[in-house]
């Protein structure tokens, strides 16, 4: 899963949100960040 994550940073198109979802599902990042970065839209 890490190395899919990592891919959906690198590749993830701009638009419609798509990038949010690598910092999302990054196990690595704290929860605080992942909802600061789940309310934007």
């Amino acid at each position: 899963m890490d190395v899919a994550v990592g891919q959906w940073k690198k590749q993830a198109v701009p638009h419609h949100g798509y990038q949010r979802y690598g910092t999302i599902f990054d196990r690595e990042v704290e929860w605080e960040k992942k909802r600061a970065v789940w309310k934007k839209k």
